[in-house]
């Protein structure tokens, strides 16, 4: 399956398995760069607590949670926020799938111009190993503690539930659910985000969106079933 797809499509995403580290265990060190082409380990950020979030310039799960972001990070000055900059979610004929490199860093320093996000924004490579090693999924969320332990992770990014964690986070509190029935966007921020990529981005959502739907109830009863099972 193309990593760097054309077209969005629901078959290449798998919204019931949340792959990648879990809860206490480390975090690889993936090697990722900065805008500039910078190589940046992850481990060189770990010396204080890290949230890391995916994001894309066409993902609207991302975009409507970025001025939240921004006021978090300046709320937790302890704590480290950054970017991953995936594929694009959402690609038309507007912003294209990435074919080098250079073009998805250039492309990743739109996040700042498009959305507002003034976090520090780090560069997946091209064929998305530092995705696929998180767990593929457009907007997803882990907090690391110093040393590069997971203490928690979304495979959605829940706002609110991220707040909890870190409000929380100098009591040792942990909180045990991992899977976050995504929240919607405003409409505005969902067509003007996917209007960024094109026509085409706006017209394949709209196809996708009754299948997207099942696959986000699909989800929904796997964790119910999980939570069942660990009960």
């Amino acid at each position: 399956m193309t990593y760097n797809y054309p077209r969005f499509k629901n078959s290449y995403y798998d919204l019931a398995s949340f792959e990648g580290p879990g809860r206490g265990e480390q975090m690889p060190d993936l090697v990722l760069t900065d805008l500039d082409g910078t190589p940046v380990r992850l481990s060189d950020l770990w010396d204080r607590r890290l949230v890391i979030e995916t994001g894309s310039v066409t993902c609207p799960m991302y975009a409507k949670g970025v001025s939240v972001m921004n006021r978090m990070a300046e709320q937790h000055p302890d704590t480290r926020f950054i970017v991953l900059y995936v594929r694009e979610a959402h690609p038309g004929e507007r912003i294209g799938p990435h074919e080098t490199l250079d073009q998805k860093r250039e492309m990743a320093g739109r996040l700042a111009e498009v959305h507002g996000d003034g976090r520090a924004t780090l560069v997946d490579d091209i064929e998305g190993t530092a995705h696929k090693t998180l767990g593929s999924l457009p907007d997803m969320v882990y907090v690391l503690d110093p040393g590069g332990e997971v203490v928690f992770r979304g495979d959605w990014n829940d706002t609110d539930a991220l707040a909890e964690v870190l409000d929380a986070a100098a009591t040792d509190k942990q909180l045990g659910q991992e899977h976050f029935p995504p929240s919607k966007p405003s409409p505005p921020t969902a067509i003007k985000t996917l209007f960024v990529g094109g026509f085409k981005a706006v017209g394949d959502f709209v196809v996708s969106l009754p299948g997207l739907m099942a696959l986000h109830r699909k989800a929904d009863i796997a964790d119910q079933e999980r939570s069942s099972d660990d009960s």
